[in-house]
């Protein structure tokens, strides 16, 4: 019997194990629900977009252009306002001029084909380089002559030194070398400016573009140096209405350089682009007062962006316009509550 009672205890803690229900199983887990991937044009505009990005320039990460109008009356586009926000591209452009005055019989018609280009110096500036791979002037007075071949080579660059809120300001500058070698028999000109250039964002979809610049050209050759010297000041707004379309209204003036007032001119623009790389422009200069005898340069030029690009994407930027309000009118609410 004893026997009996020590099997029954020895056996009654494996009976009770064994009796002990089993844990229940850990739930599987749940896989997070993975966030939803933002597009690179979005990042683009919620990162690196005014929201968060002060440098105006950061609003012309693709191919839409930026900057005074283009089209401008000097030879090599001596003296002509150049973008403050640098890139690196390629474009063809097909310059044109006219100048009448039916007093003296006289009229003058310019037709140009300029390939350009630019390389970016990182986020800071650009060097960049424009050349009349063809030129024909046709010329009617006393005598009609006409030219064909090259025509003028201007190579310069330009370095933002600083930006501020909503606000960037550069230095630049160019020369205007002397290849246009149908044009001039004896002296040829050389010419050069210097200015310094910024872009200032009003709105979202607004900025403004201003340079001051001065001038200066000489004749080398067997003929007269004729040196000239002189400033020109441009400013105007620019309105990118949406991302692929965009308006530009530039005043420029230049003083001094042969005479008191040598030109003050409205300069229009309109711009499109297809929202990536590609870029078009048209752009004219309308003298309004000054000794300059034309009465209309023109510029349609074809560009494209290189390198590294960032889109505007439409419903981004709608989105981000939206949270943005949200906010504003947060605020506005939050300080009436205060002062109430």
């Amino acid at each position: 019997m004893k026997a009996l009672l020590w099997l029954m205890l020895l056996t009654a803690p494996a009976l009770a194990q064994e009796a002990e229900p089993a844990p229940e199983p850990a739930p599987a887990e749940v896989p997070a629900k993975a966030a939803p991937a933002i597009p690179k044009l979005a990042v683009t505009a919620t990162v690196e977009g005014p929201a968060v990005d002060e440098d105006p320039c950061s609003d012309f990460q693709y191919g839409m252009g930026s900057g005074p109008a283009v089209s401008a009356f000097e030879e090599g586009g001596l003296g002509r306002a150049r973008r403050t926000c640098g890139r690196s591209e390629v474009a063809l452009a097909i310059d044109a001029m006219l100048a009448v005055d039916l007093a003296n019989f006289y009229a003058d018609i310019v037709l140009a084909g300029v390939l350009e280009g630019s390389v970016a110096l990182g986020k800071r500036g650009e060097i960049f380089a424009s050349f009349e791979f063809v030129r024909y002037d046709l010329v009617f007075s006393a005598l009609t002559a006409d030219s064909l071949g090259v025509g003028h080579l201007s190579l310069g660059g330009s370095g933002r030194f600083l930006v501020g809120k909503n606000f960037t300001l550069a230095a630049t500058g160019q020369v205007v070398l002397p290849t246009a070698t149908p044009l001039y028999h004896h002296t040829r000109p050389l010419g050069f400016d210097v200015g310094v250039s910024g872009q200032f964002r009003l709105h979202r979809i607004v900025q403004l573009h201003a340079q001051a610049s001065f001038l200066s050209s000489f004749g080398i050759g067997p003929g007269p140096t004729q040196p000239r010297a002189g400033a020109s000041i441009t400013v105007g707004p620019e309105v990118r209405a949406h991302p692929t379309v965009a308006l530009g209204l530039d005043l420029h003036a230049m003083f001094g350089y042969a005479g008191p007032l040598d030109v003050f001119a409205l300069a229009p623009a309109i711009r499109f682009s297809d929202g990536e790389r590609f870029g078009f422009e048209m752009a004219g200069t309308i003298p309004l007062a000054g000794r300059e005898r034309a009465q209309l340069a023109l510029q349609f030029r074809f560009s494209v962006r290189l390198g590294d690009i960032g889109g505007y994407d439409v419903e981004a930027i709608r989105a981000l316009e939206k949270a943005e309000m949200q906010e504003k009118a947060a605020a506005r609410k939050a300080k009436k509550a205060g002062e109430g």
